[in-house]
């Protein structure tokens, strides 16, 4: 039987996100310096309760993947950990405010979201039936919508908070 790895559960976020460094989890036990690759596995694999992986040991994790330019798959835990614990993790924007024309475009992602959302669970329901793959699906595109929105909601913020230009 074949263990279906979910994007929604901590650990098996952390475990996909960590299989994606280059060169595996192999190369990335190198750069943790922890004693072996063996080791690392078994801390990352779900369901291996000899070993467990330390808070520390998954930010390296995050910071590794962020370092080489695997940003999204270093999302994955994070956004897990936080759904898990009725939280949505917001990815901070860059430090300046966004502009009229990025504003805009900012809000037609978060109103397309919306509407991913809208299409996955109609798609979901044709059947009468949410299977958990569907489930799974639904929950990440609620997410990705939520954080759309709480990001807009900061820039707005920004924006109203800048001195007035005439």
């Amino acid at each position: 039987m074949t263990y279906r790895y979910s994007d929604i559960n901590q650990h098996d976020a952390l475990y996909k996100a960590a299989r994606t460094y280059p060169g595996g989890v192999e190369a990335l036990a190198r750069r943790m310096a922890q004693p072996s690759a063996a080791v690392l596995y078994n801390k990352l694999r779900p369901g291996v309760d000899t070993h467990h992986t330390q808070f520390e040991e998954v930010s390296e994790v995050i910071e590794s993947l962020q370092e080489v330019g695997k940003g999204d798959a270093a999302e994955l835990p994070i956004q897990a950990f936080c759904w898990r614990h009725g939280y949505v993790a917001v990815k901070l924007p860059a430090e300046r405010p966004a502009a009229g024309g990025e504003l805009l475009r900012m809000i037609c992602n978060v109103v397309a979201d919306e509407g991913q959302v809208a299409g996955t669970i109609a798609t979901a329901l044709s059947d009468n039936w949410i299977s958990p793959q569907e489930q799974e699906q639904i929950e990440l595109t609620i997410r990705r919508a939520v954080q759309g929105l709480l990001e807009l909601e900061k820039q707005l913020h920004e924006r109203r908070q800048a001195p007035r230009i005439d």
